[in-house]
């Protein structure tokens, strides 16, 4: 084969190459596009879907794990507040972001966060919790039917508020809610295992 012939063979080589590295990039970053274009899409859940489906104010919170329980001891508390978040939720990416960047800590509750991919978040203050829920067993547990929901759960395990939050500002209303309905007049045990000096492991957790 003649030289001219070898270059132009080279040439196509070196070209069909990096059309291929263009078009799997392009394909990214459409991928990338599409989850985000879903996660707006996805209808939030509404507050007469919470009412049928989910957990209710008053109910008993479900266990969690009890490495979530051990972090969570040190910090004194007046009740917890678990954010249930998902990978490819805009929503959630969003209310992550405005908790990474405004720090936010709701003091008296301990804050836990539970996402099925934590590495894929956005760093969550240190003061927060973060929980893997991959194989989704506290998101059936919690019942939780669209995110991102947060429950304020008081000191007995009792859950005294909920609802869809989308800003940190969501949820300081939903503390505040918790808040005024004040605490159960009959302490009871926590089923939330979070609590010490018992803590105990989620019914779900192998």
């Amino acid at each position: 084969m003649s030289t001219p012939w070898t270059v132009a063979y080279i040439a196509l080589a070196v070209a069909v190459a990096l059309l291929a590295m263009m078009m799997l990039g392009l394909t990214r970053r459409v991928l990338e596009v599409l989850e985000r274009v879903e996660g707006f899409l996805t209808p939030l859940v509404s507050g007469e879907e919470l009412d049928r489906d989910g957990l209710r104010d008053g109910d008993q919170a479900p266990l969690l794990p009890r490495h979530a329980g051990a972090a969570l001891a040190r910090q004194p508390s007046a009740g917890d507040l678990v954010v249930f978040l998902e990978v490819g939720c805009e929503p959630c990416r969003v209310l992550a972001a405005d908790v990474a960047r405004r720090r936010f800590n709701p003091t008296p509750y301990r804050a836990v966060v539970v996402i099925d991919h934590p590495e894929e978040m956005v760093a969550m203050p240190s003061n927060w919790v973060v929980l893997s829920d991959l194989r989704q067993e506290l998101t059936r547990a919690w019942r939780v039917s669209g995110t991102p929901i947060a429950f304020a759960v008081d000191q007995t395990g009792t859950i005294r508020a909920r609802g869809i939050v989308n800003s940190v500002k969501d949820v300081k209303t939903l503390l505040k809610k918790a808040e005024q309905l004040g605490p159960q007049t009959k302490p009871q045990q926590s089923s939330t295992g979070l609590n010490p000096p018992k803590l105990e492991m989620s019914r779900n957790e192998h």
